[in-house]
């Protein structure tokens, strides 16, 4: 019989010693960012230039970044 493993070996072997302790909304906020800093940004010119937080950062624009997607061009899928 084969079974099916949903948790990344990596994830099976972590050493969590170091981790910070954390709320699990603080977890989910991250999560959802994929980053660490929790920043957002809310540009209307589609996050071309520096001038997006994120942009700047070398980080995509989530779904927290704008109301609507639009015509942003720092989305993880647009790289």
């Amino acid at each position: 019989m084969m079974l099916l493993s949903t948790v990344p070996e990596g994830l099976v072997n972590l050493d969590t010693s170091n981790l910070p302790n954390i709320s699990f909304i603080a977890a989910s906020k991250l999560y959802v960012r994929c980053i660490i800093d929790g920043s957002v940004c809310s540009c209307k010119d589609g996050c071309k230039t520096k001038q997006c937080p994120c942009k700047k950062k070398n980080i995509s624009c989530s779904t927290k970044c704008h109301k609507t997607r639009g015509a942003c061009f720092n989305l993880q899928q647009d790289k």
